[in-house]
């Protein structure tokens, strides 16, 4: 029995599919990486002693969007993390990486 071609319409479902497929997996893996950042950033503030406002004023960052981002609602660019990082005199990494306790 002899298969044939499919369908154009057919495969162009099968990507549209995998096209939302993995939209819906990024926007999933985003949205865990600021969650995250957000839970580091809210910890490592609150063992510095420090409240939103003081680390505002010590990195030049918006007390609005420091609520934001440890709240998981906002991206954060490379330099702002940076900013944070430095104010709460902490690495980077730190802020990004999953806490396994």
């Amino acid at each position: 029995m002899h298969v044939g071609f499919l369908p154009s319409t057919y495969i162009n479902k099968k990507i549209q599919f995998a096209r939302r497929a993995n939209k819906q997996s990024m926007a999933s893996q985003e949205s865990e990486i600021l969650s995250i950042f957000g839970d580091n950033l809210r910890r490592i503030r609150q063992e510095k002693g420090y409240s939103q406002r003081e680390l505002s004023s010590r990195c030049n960052v918006d007390n609005a969007d420091i609520s934001r981002m440890e709240k998981g609602d906002i991206n954060v660019t490379l330099r702002t993390a940076a900013q944070l990082a430095d104010a709460l005199d902490t690495r980077v990494i730190d802020l990004l990486i999953k806490r396994l306790v």
